[in-house]
Order: structure tokens, then C-alpha cells, then sequence
């Protein structure tokens, strides 16, 4: 069992991505604070500014948020005064746009990001900054893959895929 452990430990690339993205993210945020902004909140209203009037939807898949996610952060902004919410009910139906207000905060948070992702990138050469989006545009495509390939997810969370992963495995 400890083998297996550090096993897990050693290689798994969600763990590691996950502690990347939260290092990046508690680093973000700290900067957006002073704007009352989270880095979701941020990477939204910028989602929302290159596609004003575009779909809940549409806005939704390209950050890869799901349903209670977006809505929790577009109920804040909203309830800010940045960002408004029209149309009919459901993703498909609502419409966001930045207000006036989202496009003042937006204008100043820009520079902000702009100074927080120079600083990330500090003492890593172009190379690596091209190689590591590639990687990670590339797994993000792998885990999109698996999660079509594999039909036991999204099937009631009773239900345990355990069993059927070993016997893909042979194990």
C-alpha cells in the first residue's frame, strides 16, 4: 500500500497540475484583491469582454467551468454592477455583458495580470514558456479524450468505476 502511495505522489500529473494552479491562482488573487476581483472573476470578465453578448454557454466552455461555478462568480460580479445577464433562462438562452463599471475594473485589473504573469514567467526562457503551453494545452485535450473514451463517468455517483478501471487494466 505504501508503494502504491508514493506512486501516486510521484506520478500523478493532476496532483501537480492542481498545486500549479492554485500556487498561480493564491498568487493572482492576492494582486486582484485591492479590486475586489478573484482570478475566476477576472479570467470571466476577460471571457466576457472578447465575446460580449455571447451565450452562457459558449462563455462557460471556453474557461471549462461548470454550471455552479459560473454562476456563483457571474451572481457576484452581477451583484457588483460589472457585468449584466440577458435573455432567456439557461445557459443556452442567457446572454452576459461587461456594464460600464466591468469595463472601468476590467481596465485596471489588465495591468495588474499583465505584472503578475511577467513576474510567474521570471528566470524561465522562451523555450520553456512555449514548451510548458504545449504540454499543458496537450493534456488538457488528453483528459478531454479520456473523459469521452471512458462511458463510467457521469453515471451515478453511487456507482464506484473502480472495478472496470482494474479489469482495463489486467490488474
Amino acid at each position: 500500500m505504501i508503494d502504491a502511495l508514493n506512486d501516486v505522489a510521484r506520478r500523478c500529473i493532476g496532483g501537480v497540475t492542481r498545486r500549479a494552479a492554485r500556487s498561480i491562482t493564491n498568487f493572482h488573487n492576492s494582486l486582484l484583491r485591492p479590486l475586489e476581483l478573484s482570478s475566476e472573476q477576472f479570467f470571466l470578465l476577460t471571457a466576457i469582454s472578447q465575446s460580449p453578448d455571447q451565450p452562457l454557454s459558449s462563455i462557460a466552455s471556453s474557461l471549462t467551468l461548470d454550471d455552479s461555478t459560473i454562476n456563483r462568480n457571474l451572481g457576484v460580479l452581477e451583484r457588483k454592477g460589472l457585468v449584466r445577464r440577458e435573455g432567456s433562462f439557461g445557459r443556452l438562452g442567457k446572454r452576459v455583458s461587461l456594464t460600464q463599471s466591468g469595463e472601468e475594473v476590467i481596465t485596471r485589473a489588465l495591468p495588474v495580470w499583465s505584472w503578475a504573469n511577467d513576474q510567474l514567467l521570471v528566470g524561465l526562457s522562451e523555450q520553456e514558456i512555449a514548451a510548458g503551453r504545449v504540454f499543458l494545452e496537450a493534456l488538457a485535450r488528453a483528459a478531454d479524450d479520456a473523459r469521452a473514451r471512458n462511458d463510467f463517468l457521469g453515471t451515478d455517483a453511487v456507482e464506484c468505476p473502480a472495478e472496470r478501471i482494474a479489469s482495463q487494466r489486467g490488474a
